[in-house]
C-alpha cells in the first residue's frame, strides 16, 4: 500500500488470489494486491480496538435491527459486529430475506455517520447480490475515504460489469489506494477492454499501484507489465525502495512469481520459463520458491 508519496506500506498477511475461491469481501481483491492502507486499519487496527465490544450468537437480523435502530454509537458497533460475523461465515447473506433488510438499511444509511454505513459497504463485499449494485456504484463517491474503498471492493468482488467506467475512472483517482483496489476490481470483472486502463498504471507515481498493475495485467492475458514483474523478484531493487520491509519484499516477489507463473501457462516462453526454474531453486525465499515450482508443474 502506499502513503500520500507513494511509499509501499505493509499490509495483513493475506494469501495470494486463487480464482476458485470466489468472491469473499477482502479475501478476493486484497489477496491479488498489497491492500491499501486504510483497509488495514478496518481490518486489522479497527478489529483490534473494538473487539471487546461485540460477541456472543446473536442472529445476524438481530444485529442489523441495532444498525437501523440503535444510538450513534451502537450503530456503528453493530454494523461492525455484523460485519465480523458475515467474514466468519459468509453464507449467512444467502438468506434473500436478509439480504432485502440489509440494502433497506444499507440505503438509509447514506449521507448519515459514516461508520455503519462503513462496515455495511464491507459486509456487501462478501457476496454478489445484484440489487446492491447502484447503491454500491453510489459508494464510491461516499465522503468516507473507507467506505469508497470497500465499495470498490464490492464491485470487483460481484465482477459487476456495469461497473467497469466507474474503475476505469478510479483507477485515475488522486488517491493511490483507491487506484490500487481499482486495478483489482477491473482484473477480477475480467474484461479485456480494461486492459489499456490498467496499462496506463505501469507508470503509475506510487510503486505499489504499478506493481498491481502489473499484476492484474497477467489475470487478462496481457503481458505488459512482464518487464515489471522481473524487477519485483529483484531483491535488490526491492530494498531501494522507501520504507520497504522484508514482509513486504516477500509478498510482493510472491505475487510477481505468481503472475509468471499465471503468464506462462498462457503465453510460453524460454527464457520466462528459465526465470521460474532459477526462482524454483531460491532456497531463502522458500514461498517464492513454492510459487515458482507450482508454476512449473502447472505447465
Amino acid at each position: 500500500m502506499t502513503d500520500s508519496e507513494g511509499s509501499p506500506r505493509p499490509g495483513p498477511e493475506i494469501p495470494p488470489f486463487r480464482e476458485e475461491e470466489g468472491a469473499g469481501g477482502l479475501k478476493a481483491i486484497g489477496q491479488l494486491f498489497l491492500v491499501p492502507a486504510l483497509i488495514v486499519l478496518v481490518a486489522v487496527g479497527v478489529f483490534l480496538s473494538m473487539n471487546f465490544l461485540v460477541g456472543g450468537d446473536r442472529a445476524p437480523e438481530d444485529i442489523l435491527q441495532q444498525v437501523a435502530s440503535g444510538d450513534s454509537r451502537r450503530r456503528g458497533q453493530a454494523a461492525f459486529e455484523l460485519s465480523k460475523r458475515i467474514s466468519a461465515k459468509p453464507e449467512l447473506l444467502e438468506d434473500v430475506a436478509f439480504q432485502a433488510q440489509l440494502l433497506a438499511v444499507y440505503d438509509r444509511t447514506a449521507g448519515g455517520d459514516p461508520e455503519p454505513r462503513r462496515y455495511l459497504t464491507r459486509v456487501l463485499s462478501f457476496a454478489t447480490i445484484p440489487a446492491a449494485i447502484p447503491a454500491l456504484l453510489a459508494a464510491t463517491s461516499d465522503a468516507d475515504a473507507e467506505t469508497r474503498l470497500y465499495a470498490v471492493v464490492a464491485l470487483g468482488n460481484a465482477k459487476a460489469y456495469e461497473a467497469i467506467p466507474r474503475m476505469v475512472e478510479l483507477s485515475r483517482d488522486e488517491d493511490p489506494g483507491i487506484r490500487s483496489v481499482a486495478v483489482a476490481a477491473l482484473a477480477s470483472i475480467g474484461d479485456p477492454t480494461a486492459i489499456s486502463a490498467i496499462e496506463a498504471r505501469l507508470q503509475d507515481g506510487a510503486v505499489d499501484v504499478a506493481w498491481n498493475a502489473a499484476n492484474a495485467l497477467t489475470h487478462l492475458g496481457s503481458d505488459a507489465g512482464e518487464g515489471l514483474l522481473l524487477k519485483m523478484l529483484d531483491a535488490e531493487y526491492l530494498a531501494r525502495q522507501p520504507e520497504m520491509t522484508p514482509q513486504l519484499s516477500q509478498q510482493t516477489m510472491l505475487m510477481a512469481a505468481e503472475a509468471l507463473g499465471r503468464l506462462e501457462k498462457i503465453l510460453p516462453s524460454p527464457d520466462r520459463r528459465s526465470r521460474l526454474e532459477e526462482l524454483s531453486r531460491q532456497a531463502d525465499h522458500p514461498l517464492v520458491q513454492e510459487a515458482a515450482i507450482r508454476a512449473l508443474r502447472a505447465n
